[in-house]
């Protein structure tokens, strides 16, 4: 089985958005047989059609297969904050259910006329007018999409602050916030795209061995785990979070929550009470909050302390990056005070972000050079005290892996035994034609690591 047949549907979408044309085109062997997918072969449609302020959504040979963490999806563009190409990683189920809806990658280009939502669905994509949902919030959106689109299994959604341009602005996939830190939410609105949504019902073929190889590496990593509790404490343990940080999070109250096949549950959801918060209720009516970014959560906490939990609510319904409102908004407000503030970074004029040194990690200590975190959307930790992250050159070359292969960056980070030697087994078992493959794979790093 050739190398597309067995790790992708075969197919890539090109969409035109001066006039919501679209097509459906045959993905290239010769493509992703010398660039493998994801990110690598991203920036490769992106040259393509260069010219066009083009986003494109791309997979990898190991989303949605067997393989832990195989949710990733990547977005590549260029970032109107840097004017670099920054590489976004979209988690939860991205990756896998636009795979599943019959799409490997997704180019759009130039600009709609009028706010649209593009519908991902069994080889389709479908546009529905996206005017109404202009300045709601994430939830109030939600609300309506399901009521009138229906079958949505995952999003990526740009809240009410891209539509006012704020620069601060950042995607929202499944409620919680996504790693967006270099402007993808801001760049969709000025596309007048509004939101991406998948549903995957299709599935791919896999390998006889893949489930049992599959198993018997995650079975593995309970051993390899480090630190104690939930998986989104273990993670601000690692970024050097203090006890005032830690104590704030009711460890007794969260319920983890993992990505696609995943076995390492890096999220929660967060049981609250205050009444300010705009997230949603779970299937027994408690109020809840649901945690993704690590980074945005540790900056507010540092700054806003026991308001951290609506404030970061705000963040997520509003669609801001917590990082960037960390920067902005001053300390000593009231909550009430602080909440008006976050409102007016998109109610009025735009603001800019101030220029901080090193990576836009707000108050957690980080030796990854900005240009480097941002180069893969400027929201991934930077775990750099596990295994052999310790420099940034590692970590860089840790991340794009991730990034072109389809695993969850966050993951192959917590667990630096996995190798890529582990990886590629999902792809080829034959050691023999997997050197060639490993080769190949050590090319695209090299690509992604210097684009």
């Amino acid at each position: 089985m050739r190398f597309r047949e067995k790790n992708y549907t075969g197919k890539m979408g090109v969409i035109d958005l001066s006039d919501l044309s679209v097509q459906v085109a045959p993905l290239e062997e010769s493509l992703i047989s010398e660039h493998i997918g994801g990110a690598a072969v991203n920036r490769i449609l992106l040259d393509r059609y260069d010219g066009n302020d083009s986003i494109v959504l791309g997979t990898g040979p190991l989303t949605g297969s067997f393989a832990p963490a195989s949710c990733l999806l990547v977005a590549t563009f260029r970032s109107p904050l840097s004017g670099k190409i920054s590489n976004v990683p979209l988690t939860i189920r991205n990756g896998s259910e636009m795979k599943f809806a019959g799409f490997d990658f997704l180019v759009m280009n130039n600009t709609a006329s009028q706010p649209m939502i593009l519908s991902v669905h069994e080889g389709t994509m479908v546009f529905h007018p996206a005017g109404p949902l202009l300045n709601l919030t994430i939830a109030e959106m939600s609300s309506i999409m399901r009521r009138e689109i229906r079958d949505i299994r995952s999003w990526i959604i740009a809240g009410p602050a891209a539509d006012k341009r704020a620069v601060s602005a950042s995607v929202s996939v499944s409620r919680g916030g996504s790693f967006d830190k270099t402007g993808l939410a801001s760049v969709m609105a000025s596309k007048n795209i509004k939101g991406v949504l998948f549903n995957g019902i299709d599935g791919l073929s896999y390998g006889d061995n893949d489930l049992t190889r599959s198993e018997a590496m995650m079975k593995g990593l309970s051993t390899s785990l480090h630190g104690k509790g939930p998986g989104f404490s273990r993670i601000l343990q690692h970024l050097g979070a203090d006890s005032s940080i830690m104590e704030l999070l009711p460890i007794k109250k969260m319920r983890q929550r993992a990505c696609y096949h995943c076995p390492f549950p890096c999220m929660c959801h967060v049981e609250v009470t205050n009444e300010t918060l705009f997230d949603g209720k779970d299937s027994n009516g408690i109020r809840t909050l649901l945690l993704t970014d690590h980074l945005g959560f540790m900056t507010l906490a540092d700054t806003f302390n026991a308001d951290v939990f609506p404030i970061m609510a705000a963040c997520n319904e509003w669609g801001l990056d917590p990082v960037a409102v960390s920067q902005i908004i001053p300390r000593g407000g009231s909550l009430d005070e602080v909440l008006s503030m976050i409102k007016g970074l998109f109610s009025g004029p735009e603001l800019k972000v101030k220029e901080v040194d090193g990576h836009t990690c707000g108050t957690v200590s980080c030796s990854i050079p900005r240009q480097e975190a941002d180069r893969f959307g400027g929201g991934i930790p930077p775990l750099t005290v596990i295994g052999d992250f310790d420099s940034p050159e590692n970590w860089k070359r840790r991340v794009a892996l991730s990034m072109i292969l389809g695993i969850c960056p966050i993951f192959l980070l917590m667990f630096p035994d996995i190798t890529d030697v582990d990886l590629l087994s999902f792809i080829d078992p034959e050691k023999e034609s997997r050197s060639s493959l490993q080769i190949r794979l050590q090319a695209a790093i090299d690509d992604v690591c210097r684009a």
